[in-house]
């Protein structure tokens, strides 16, 4: 498997943390995206995790972080949209906390439940995911949706898997993510995620995160 150098990462790539030979075959742990680069810091990263949704410096686990990109001259510009959109989520909203160079909303929104709905759920684009798409991109460009905003109930659908897929179709809609983003945002665990990728000729797999450059 090939190694890409944190350093050439780019705003909007997804991170599959998984402990096998693909992120997909793996026992899947984690997803999350590159929101910012910086030229003396590490990358910053998006996340949602039992602290909250949170925007951090991205410390790779060696051999262990997928990366992938969607393909494309004008598909990075979609990517770095997706990106900037999440930075507008956790930075911008009054509740969101700064501890240095981490930025944190809502500590409560990481649901368990939700795990199990996904867990047990299905992740593809049924009606119900095509209008919660439409909902991110026509009403969350500048604030966070209602899943960040507040504590969980039981179910609220907002684990790690959500924030990637809630990105790019924030940043696409409903129709125009056919085909790039075609998943249910709340009912996909990392594994169905990282499947869906491997899966999609417009995305591409270019290895594991590593902090040394090769």
């Amino acid at each position: 498997m090939d190694r890409i150098y944190i350093g050439n990462l780019r705003k909007g790539d997804i991170i599959i943390m998984s402990k096998g030979e693909s992120a997909s075959s793996g026992l899947f742990t984690h997803a999350a995206i590159i929101s910012q680069i910086h030229k003396t810091y590490r990358p910053y990263i998006l996340e949602v995790t039992a602290l909250g949704f949170e925007r951090s410096l991205y410390q790779p686990h060696a051999g262990c972080d997928y990366v992938y990109r969607l393909k494309g001259a004008l598909n990075e510009e979609i990517a770095g949209k997706a990106a900037t959109i999440g930075n507008i989520w956790v930075t911008c909203y009054p509740d969101t906390e700064y501890r240095g160079h981490t930025h944190t909303l809502n500590p409560g929104v990481y649901n368990t439940s939700s795990i199990l709905t996904s867990f047990f759920g299905d992740s593809s684009y049924g009606n119900k995911a095509m209008d919660y798409a439409e909902y991110l991109h026509k009403s969350c460009q500048s604030s966070p949706p209602r899943e960040l905003r507040r504590s969980a109930r039981f179910f609220s659908g907002a684990i790690c898997a959500y924030l990637p897929i809630a990105l790019y179709q924030a940043a696409m809609g409903s129709v125009d993510c056919i085909g790039t983003m075609e998943i249910d945002a709340r009912k996909s665990l990392p594994r169905d995620l990282a499947r869906y990728l491997d899966n999609n000729i417009l995305w591409v797999c270019l290895g594991t995160a590593t902090n040394r450059r090769t």
